[in-house]
Formats: C-alpha cells, structure tokens, sequence
C-alpha cells in the first residue's frame, strides 16, 4: 500500500520508557495486529489504530462531527482492513 501523500501539520508526542516502547515494538509486530489491521502496521498505523479503537468503544459520541468520515486518519486505518 503506498504511502499516504497527505502533509499533516500537526505531531503527537509522549514520553515513554525503554520498557513500554519495546511493549508497542513487540504489539505492533504481533500475529494479532496483523491480524487485526491486515498487515503489519506501521508504529503511526499501530497508535492512531489503537487511539480510533478507543474512540470508538469508550467516547463514540465525538465521533459525531464527522459523519461523512473525512478524518484522513480514519479513512486510511479503514482501508488498512480491506
């Protein structure tokens, strides 16, 4: 799948550990998340995955202002799956 050309301005940073990124290391390069997103996702794939799995189960309501699905971080995790 080619990347997205999309230029997007804006950056999500957090500090982790040398133990919790290993944990996403080894998550993002499980059977499972391959499974799950179709392929083996990328560490921005992986985190913006997990991020709209969350949104979705525990705070749908928000998800409310896009109805059209123009969020390009949702349109491509969506097209990961097919």
């Amino acid at each position: 799948m080619p990347k997205t050309k999309i230029q997007y301005n804006n950056q999500v940073k957090f500090n982790a550990s040398k133990q919790f990124t290993d944990y996403i290391k080894h998550a993002i390069n499980s059977s499972e998340a391959k499974e799950k997103f179709g392929k083996q996702p990328s560490q921005t794939e992986f985190i913006r995955g997990v991020i709209y799995q969350w949104i979705r189960k525990y705070t749908p309501h928000i998800l409310i202002d896009d109805l059209e699905g123009n969020v390009p971080e949702i349109l491509e995790h969506q097209e990961l799956k097919k």
